[in-house]
């Protein structure tokens, strides 16, 4: 395999394991840990359970896809896309499933993932002009931008959700990510 295919690859996964926001993980560890003498075990949402199992689904394939087993990444990608798919019958303006499902798509093809996108821009640009400081807003559209290879937008929200929360560790691992695969596409060194 190709590195290039390996880094794409590597960054998607990266991607999958940030839709997950640490209130999720946590929720889910929490969830997940024997309950304490007294207290009635915790539940995760069914939505959040479902935003997990089907960001494991997209891991898994993106793992698959490292192996070189495109038969068994396919697969996985179509069982994450039903996840998403239901999780956005519900909540249609989840903007997680949103960009699960969008990375998902474009795993298939590039731009069968641009309407998932450009609704993630939609929504967070609402979010933005509510609030200023909606940190995790900036973040998700630098994301889609950047899936959508709009990488002067990317570059800017990705800076601006940092400064308003510069305690997300993984917000400029993603900006530098974000930074590596520009100069592939613009063929800068």
């Amino acid at each position: 395999m190709e590195m290039q295919n390996a880094v794409a690859i590597a960054v998607r996964i990266v991607d999958v394991l940030s839709l997950a926001s640490p209130a999720l993980w946590a929720e889910a560890a929490v969830a997940e840990s024997a309950p304490t003498a007294g207290s009635a075990p915790l539940k995760l949402s069914p939505s959040n359970r479902m935003l997990l199992d089907a960001g494991g689904k997209a891991l898994e394939a993106n793992l698959a896809l490292l192996k070189g087993d495109e038969v068994a990444a396919a697969t996985l990608n179509q069982e994450a896309i039903a996840l998403y798919d239901k999780i956005l019958g519900q909540e249609p303006e989840n903007i997680k499933a949103l960009k699960g499902r969008g990375l998902a798509l474009a795993q298939q093809k590039p731009e069968a993932g641009k309407a998932d996108f450009e609704q993630v821009i939609k929504l967070s640009d609402a979010a933005i002009a509510k609030n200023k400081n909606d940190a995790q807003a900036f973040y998700d559209r630098a994301t889609a931008h950047r899936v959508m290879e709009n990488y002067a937008a990317a570059r800017q929200d990705y800076q601006q959700a940092i400064a308003l929360k510069p305690d997300r560790s993984n917000w400029p691992l993603d900006l530098r990510a974000m930074e590596i695969e520009a100069k592939g596409h613009t063929g800068q060194k």
